[in-house]
């Protein structure tokens, strides 16, 4: 019986990611004619994979080392493709999948040790056709890599170490997880907490593990970029961040809500409230880490950069916890109304999957019509060697094959002052001081630049447009 159990869990998780494919890359594919992206992002780590492979050097414009890649580890995994002559593309999207398929396992798993069948499947197919986890599975970034990653740590938070062993492969976990996602200490603050009360030999391994991946991490960033984490950290943080206000709360909740309200979400939410009560109440503490590691990650992120990108993407991974915790509102349920919620949830995540599948491909056909176009007309039509200002470095890196000036500081840490005052003037003085005669912007971002005497608009594809700069 295990490995029919087994059997079926596998072939029930391929197919839900087969039905991911096949409503997001897929349709994406044959609207736009090609395998691409739904944002510009994924083409960054493209990049530095493509100059480890050429050069042999972590930067984004060739022998200009930096840190603009907010996942080192998933860079490195972007390499074989441009050692060996793959779809850069395809790769990304099946590793993205295979990272879906395990997270989907994990959900699953932790899912049987808490909850009678069919609840684990129910919460494994709700979680993994949710739009927003379906495009983290699918855009070409690190963020369902990371989501399994860091709900497989806390699914083993639950499990006392039996060997040293044990925390050694959990404080590795967490170093890994680093790798992919700056935010990961806060998990370890969470596991430390959890495992305070382990044998003092046993948390010493588990620091050991843990220090083997950060301090390597630490140093690189340090001698790349001089600062301790990834230049997109910091520049996103000085673009976004705001005093902390109701005002602003209110604008990141917001963001929060339009983000996550397609989908199983705002019932989830509500189940979530009821799981919570039912903890409390029976005073378990089953779900605590998750419940704690999810409050960190909202609350650090409301006080720094109170915005929601790119469908939420930047808190996939804390969802998969969310949702087996609204598991537990739902088993206290009677029984009729448990399957009436059944019923909803089923509803909303097909409306879910067919607004998240729309917005994918109208996301790729963007992008496709945009930022790749231009970066195709800029190799085949900018004289080689000049430089091309922009604040999208992904596709026009990619595509265009010239040195990039990255006016939102990814790629340009110098620029970081000036990204904080959002000054049009200062950038301006910056591009003349360097040089730059080209400017690739969408419409309506560096109007004081687009409006300067003398700027003349040179092709426009989609909503993005090539100037002149004198």
């Amino acid at each position: 019986m295990p490995g029919t159990l087994r059997g079926y869990r596998i072939l029930a998780i391929l197919l839900l990611c087969g039905a991911v494919f096949l409503a997001y890359p897929w349709r994406a594919r044959l609207q736009v004619g090609e395998w691409t992206f739904p944002l510009d992002d994924p083409w960054i780590h493209q990049v530095y994979a493509r100059n480890l492979a050429r050069f042999h050097c972590y930067a984004f414009n060739p022998c200009e080392p930096g840190t603009g890649s907010s996942a080192p580890l998933w860079t490195l995994l972007m390499v074989p493709p441009h050692l060996f002559g793959w779809d850069p593309v395809v790769w990304a999207l099946v590793l993205g999948l295979l990272s879906l398929a395990g997270l989907g396992w994990v959900v699953w798993r932790w899912g049987e040790e808490r909850f009678p069948s069919p609840i684990p499947a129910v919460l494994t197919a709700a979680l993994l056709l949710s739009p927003q986890v379906s495009w983290a599975g699918t855009e070409g970034m690190e963020t369902a890599l990371a989501a399994c990653l860091a709900t497989f740590i806390l699914w083993r938070l639950g499990r006392q170490w039996t060997r040293w062993t044990d925390a050694f492969l959990e404080g590795a976990l967490l170093g890994a997880l680093l790798w992919l996602r700056p935010e990961a200490p806060l998990l370890a603050l969470v596991s430390l907490w959890q495992r305070r009360r382990e044998k003092p030999l046993r948390l010493a391994g588990w620091l050991v593990a843990l220090s083997v991946l950060t301090a390597p991490y630490v140093a690189f960033h340090l001698r790349t970029g001089g600062r301790v984490l990834p230049q997109t950290v910091y520049a996103k943080a000085a673009y976004y961040a705001r005093p902390i206000s109701l005002q602003s709360l209110g604008s990141f909740l917001h963001g929060l809500a339009l983000s996550f309200g397609p989908g199983i979400w705002p019932l989830a939410v509500l189940l979530l409230a009821l799981g919570v009560i039912s903890m409390v109440r029976a005073r378990e503490r089953v779900w605590g880490p998750a419940l704690l590691w999810s409050a960190l990650t909202l609350l650090v992120a409301a006080w720094r950069m109170p915005v929601v990108l790119h469908f939420g993407r930047h808190f996939v991974p804390v969802v998969p916890a969310l949702l087996l915790v609204s598991g537990e509102g739902w088993r206290m349920l009677p029984k009729r109304m448990r399957w009436a919620v059944g019923a909803a949830a089923a509803i909303l995540a097909f409306e879910g999957l067919v607004i998240g599948s729309a917005l994918y491909s109208g996301g790729c056909q963007m992008l496709a019509e945009g930022q790749l176009a231009m970066g195709r007309y800029i190799r085949a039509q900018v004289p080689l060697g000049e430089p091309i200002a922009t604040h999208d470095v992904g596709a026009i890196g990619y595509f265009g094959e010239h040195p990039v000036v990255d006016t939102m500081a990814l790629v340009t840490p110098e620029l970081t002052p000036v990204l904080a005052l959002h000054d049009d003037q200062a950038l301006w003085g910056y591009l003349q001081q360097r040089n730059v005669h080209y400017l690739a912007a969408l419409e309506g971002l560096h109007p004081a630049i687009c409006a300067m005497p003398g700027v003349q608009e040179i092709v426009r594809y989609g909503r993005m447009s090539l100037y002149r700069l004198p």
